[in-house]
């Protein structure tokens, strides 16, 4: 990527954090067992990649953290490897690792399950 497209996607990037974050959203959709649906809002908006590498790149950034198993660590590594768009290592998400934790297995979740559907679709 140039420069210029750097700079926009770290732009597009500061605003999905910032929407995950707002007013606590990350940890009322938490508490209120919506943030599978929550994520979801925020992909259409964003984009699902964008939050995938916000939600890797915080694992990533904090992988020692013993709230993080395997799983999780694992998974995000998959997704920084295989991203087109290097990671952006000052742009986290400030929650907690219990939240993002089980926003990324909401993630792993619908990820089998598009697999399942692509699957039968044959």
């Amino acid at each position: 990527m140039v420069n210029a497209e750097l700079k926009l996607e770290r732009r597009a990037l500061k605003e999905c954090r910032q929407d995950l974050s707002a007013g606590r959203a990350f940890h009322l959709n938490f508490a209120a067992g919506r943030l599978g649906f929550f994520l979801r809002e925020v992909s259409y908006k964003h984009g699902e990649e964008r939050v995938r590498m916000l939600l890797a790149a915080t694992v990533n950034a904090h992988s020692t953290h013993s709230q993080y198993a395997g799983v999780v660590v694992n998974w995000a590594q998959r997704v920084l490897a295989s991203s087109p768009t290097p990671p952006i290592p000052d742009i986290v998400l400030d929650e907690h690792p219990v939240y993002v934790a089980e926003a990324v297995r909401a993630l792993m979740k619908r990820e089998k399950e598009e697999t399942r559907a692509d699957r039968s679709d044959r």
